[in-house]
């Protein structure tokens, strides 16, 4: 097996890819902004605009693709995901009471407190406000969220799922902390499977495109949810709105770095529950990310690392949290194994204190197998 479980041969590859192809010129994507519309038809796209669906040519496909290869370096650190630092850097709704085995929302001083916790934690390498405060309005709530960050923290991250409205605030508040826009702003524009650019994630782009931040185009289908239940037909979907997107950024910003996110996840069909921890949801992850090594030399990132399905912690969400992070680790991330962004359960909803000290543990571990 080497150091890198190759899921995909020869012959899969070269499926794959002429379905992905096929998709983006039979079926397109749904473009929800006119400007992006003109944009793309100016591009060489063809366009629809009662429908908003947009097909686009393979000769633009075969454009992006061979920039992407050109823009990527392949050396072997690149090569790898690189998408599973140590730290704490996702946002929940909730946080888990362990004395009181109850979960309640977030408020400023909880905040606070987890801030704290990663701060001194020496092992983690960089810390995101961990929670939603639900004391604040949402319109500002990240940008308050930032303030405390900075006061608070020696490695501060940036935050997830702003509206495009707090984008030019958190740009600025980055450029004077570092001079970098993009300090505190993390910069994925999700589709909204199947093969969906929603208005709210263009809006966001757009804004981040004006201060020169890198967007990476991310894909959350679920297979059997909003995405065709089979491996091959979810890979083709992901790999479409991450191709497609590339394509849309470009056509506002020739200039602009643009990367891929792949989380996808897996719906089970008895309770209907979707699990982006699944054995599936991680054979589909690794395998959009293999396909993306053959056409352009990489330029994907595999994340959710952090997500998993246990409620609470304890002995199934360790349980996930190694497997996902042995599973990766053959699969993408060639014999490196890393849990990624700790203390977090219930997809994401919920992050505990007990949990963050469980996945440092799993991590201690895993950084023992990694050794040579």
């Amino acid at each position: 097996m080497g150091r890198w479980y190759q899921l995909l041969n020869k012959a899969k590859i070269e499926k794959l890819t002429s379905a992905v192809f096929d998709v983006l010129e039979t079926v397109g994507i749904k473009v929800e902004d006119d400007t992006l519309l003109n944009r793309l038809r100016e591009k060489g796209a063809m366009v629809d605009r009662d429908s908003q669906v947009v097909k686009f040519p393979a000769k633009l496909v075969e454009e992006i693709l061979e920039l992407q290869k050109k823009e990527q370096d392949h050396g072997e650190e690149k090569r790898r995901s690189s998408g599973g630092a140590a730290g704490i850097y996702n946002v929940a709704i909730f946080l888990y009471d362990w004395e009181r085995k109850e979960r309640r929302k977030a408020t400023r001083q909880d905040l606070i407190e987890m801030i704290h916790l990663g701060d001194v934690l020496e092992k983690l390498d960089r810390v995101a406000p961990p929670l939603i405060n639900s004391e604040i309005d949402p319109r500002i709530e990240p940008i308050e969220s930032i303030a405390l960050l900075v006061q608070h923290t020696r490695k501060p991250a940036g935050v997830d799922d702003i509206i495009p409205e707090q984008v030019k605030y958190i740009a600025e508040m980055g450029k004077i902390m570092n001079d970098n826009p993009a300090q505190f702003i993390s910069s994925c524009a999700y589709f909204t499977a199947p093969l969906v650019f929603g208005e709210r994630s263009i809006l966001s782009m757009l804004e981040k495109l004006k201060y020169k931040i890198p967007v990476w185009i991310g894909s959350m289908a679920t297979s059997g949810a909003n995405a065709p239940v089979t491996l091959a037909g979810e890979v083709v979907v992901a790999s479409a709105e991450i191709i497609g997107g590339w394509i849309c950024v470009k056509a506002i910003d020739p200039e602009a770095k643009v990367r891929g996110y792949i989380a996808c996840g897996s719906m089970d069909m008895k309770t209907t529950m979707a699990s982006f921890s699944s054995p599936e949801a991680l054979k589909q992850q690794a395998s959009v990310f293999q396909l993306f090594q053959s056409l352009c030399g990489g330029g994907v990132m595999v994340g959710g690392r952090g997500v998993i399905d246990a409620k609470v912690p304890g002995v199934q969400a360790a349980f996930e949290r190694a497997f996902k992070a042995l599973a990766l680790g053959y699969m993408v991330d060639e014999g490196k194994f890393t849990v990624g962004s700790m203390g977090y359960v219930e997809s994401i909803n919920t992050f505990s204190p007990v949990q963050v000290m469980i996945d440092l543990e799993i991590q201690s571990a895993m950084s023992k197998l990694s050794e040579d």
